[in-house]
């Protein structure tokens, strides 16, 4: 077959399987599936058929992180399509921002190009995707990295803050509405308390307890004010006024910042009704990088599948787009 047909015609089962459809499978290879420690700091599962082209799966902030049962069906879904899947587990499970889970993804590439040869996709899920890009931006692997393809993933940090302090983002000078989940308020209090000088952390806990700054150095003051900040067009004004070690986080932890570095060909698929990361982040990876490909789902909610009252229509509409994600992902490797 032509490659790009294959790879359209292996999508199939592997987004049926990916979302726990049980579509037959009776030319899928066998696989096997063992953890490895392939350098100090990096554990992870490697999902093989043998020999085959690679890709680095990167879990979101999902507790069980490599463990999870929906991501360990996309491995499982990958590698029977004749892809060496290696699925790393990352800090990120635990809800926190660590740079050494870009370095473990790093270092995972160069474990994969060893290992096979050639250039090393890159599978990124949920904030698992940011990071990823964070990854594939950096020299050392830049040239090794076949495709960077992300599901819900943010390409500015500040956006998701913004998103989660005022409910709504902007885009092009519109403030854009946007739902996320309760428990995303008591995740941005604690991550932003961490970046906050060490002594003023727990004065700063207890203003955002009790709502009132009486009493905050400037620095922690102008974390405060960015926090309880209800206008998503103040958003820009007030990050401007942050601690310079807070402005760095925001811009280290954001592909934005370097994202024009990137290299390889870029896939994306984003949810409007996404509670984790806002619809709007879609237009900037589009202004971001040229030739980026994007497919926009209606009725999956974050990277979950649509719900049993969604629209028949709507359910092929969705499906139909994470057919094109997946097409693109293995058409770059068949």
């Amino acid at each position: 077959m032509v490659p790009w047909l294959r790879a359209r015609a292996k999508a199939v089962p592997v987004l049926a399987r990916s979302v726990g459809l049980a579509l037959p499978r009776p030319f899928a290879r066998r696989i096997s599936v063992r953890t490895v420690r392939p350098a100090p700091g990096l554990v992870g599962d490697l999902y093989s058929p043998g020999r085959a082209p690679a890709i680095v799966l990167s879990p979101g902030a999902a507790p069980q992180g490599k463990d999870d049962p929906r991501l360990v069906r996309v491995a499982r879904s990958l590698a029977g399509a004749n892809r060496v899947v290696f699925v790393p587990q990352l800090d990120l499970r635990g809800q926190t921002f660590d740079e050494a889970d870009v370095e473990r993804l790093i270092e995972s590439v160069r474990f994969l190009r060893r290992a096979d040869g050639g250039p090393v996709g890159m599978v990124g899920i949920s904030y698992g995707g940011s990071f990823c890009l964070l990854a594939a931006e950096d020299p050392a692997i830049a040239g090794q990295v076949a495709f960077v393809a992300v599901f819900g993933s943010f390409d500015r940090l500040l956006d998701v803050v913004q998103g989660v302090t005022t409910g709504a983002t902007t885009s092009s000078g519109r403030v854009v509405p946007w739902r996320t989940v309760p428990e995303a308020r008591a995740i941005l209090d604690r991550a932003a308390v961490g970046l906050a000088p060490a002594d003023e952390r727990a004065a700063l806990q207890a203003a955002l307890s009790s709502r009132g700054s009486t009493g905050l150095s400037p620095d922690a003051a102008s974390i405060y004010d960015l926090l309880v900040n209800r206008d998503p067009r103040r958003t820009g004004a007030l990050a401007a006024r942050l601690p310079p070690a807070f402005r760095d986080a925001l811009a280290r932890f954001s592909p934005s910042t370097r994202l024009r570095d990137l290299r390889a060909p870029l896939f994306v698929m984003q949810a409007l009704d996404d509670p984790a990361t806002p619809p709007t982040e879609a237009d900037l990876f589009r202004a971001d990088v040229s030739g980026a490909r994007i497919v926009i789902l209606r009725y999956f909610e974050h990277v979950s599948p649509p719900g049993s009252g969604t629209p028949i229509l709507g359910r092929v509409a969705d499906l139909y787009g994470g057919w094109k994600f997946v097409s693109w992902v293995l058409s770059a490797q068949e």
